[in-house]
């Protein structure tokens, strides 16, 4: 499979250090273009600006051409497919993301979200969403344009661009969306992974609704899992885990079983 035409994209903000660190590593191989956010917007999922819009300019990240909106993940895709319409991408890459994106959880990821939406809206026949697995206060990070990013030349630099090479070779499996989560500290060992089903056995305690009728939410996270089929199994044990996800939600079982008959209510 040959892969020439990468879109890049985040929910950390389009020079968050997870671009600049995937622009780094891949510019001299691939052709990348990059639409991102504005700013730091982790946690707001599918949510799209529909009712009041928003801005977008053009910049430089890395010498790359690249464009930010002042909205959500979500609106960077939608404003991609206008802005790239003429240009096919083979591959979109959501992160990489500071912080974990597993399990269930992940519908609440714009950097998944935006993958998602980016193979809804043909903007590439393949997707990869790139999470590390760093501790909470990392997760809201502000990421700072004058911030350097060699620090992490070596882990998870070196081993995503591996990665994505292997991927590549592999012909990314006939999968079309891969979530794949790198733990904290270096590794080079790769788990095929589920997700994991249950997000109690990963946040115990997920909402604190508080007398005053007010909400927050922890960030605790326990892992409590003991499946070793399951993604947060893999990132505690120190794999990178690898998840192969249906982008497109159907249950293709039931809808075998169904997909003759006609009702009547």
């Amino acid at each position: 499979m040959k892969i020439k035409n990468i879109l890049l994209t985040s929910d950390d903000g389009y020079n968050s250090l997870g671009i600049r660190l995937l622009t780094h590593i891949l510019k001299d191989k691939f052709n990348l273009k990059i639409a991102a956010t504005f700013s730091q917007q982790s946690g707001v999922g599918g949510r799209m600006s529909l009712k009041k819009g928003g801005k977008w300019r053009e910049a430089q990240v890395e010498g790359v051409s690249a464009f930010w909106v002042k909205g959500t993940p979500m609106d960077a895709i939608e404003a991609a497919y206008a802005y790239f319409k003429k240009t096919p991408f083979d591959l979109v890459i959501s992160g990489i993301n500071w912080g974990a994106n597993i399990g269930g959880a992940v519908m609440s990821s714009g950097t998944f979200s935006a993958a998602h939406r980016a193979l809804h809206n043909q903007l590439s026949p393949y997707a990869l969403v790139l999470s590390w697995d760093l501790p909470s206060k990392y997760w809201f990070k502000k990421h700072d344009l004058k911030e350097e990013f060699k620090t992490h030349l070596e882990y998870p630099g070196e081993i995503v661009a591996k990665l994505i090479n292997f991927v590549i070779k592999n012909n990314f499996w006939n999968c079309k969306l891969l979530n794949i989560n790198f733990p904290d500290k270096k590794t080079r060992q790769v788990k095929f992974t589920k997700l994991v089903p249950c997000l109690w056995e990963l946040y115990p305690d997920q909402i604190n609704l508080k007398k005053d009728f007010t909400f927050s939410y922890p960030v605790t996270i326990k892992n409590t899992s003991q499946d070793k089929t399951v993604d947060t199994w893999a990132l505690k044990h120190n794999f990178i885990s690898i998840s192969p996800c249906d982008p497109y939600m159907l249950d293709k079982d039931v809808y075998n079983k169904v997909k003759d008959k006609e009702l009547k209510l």
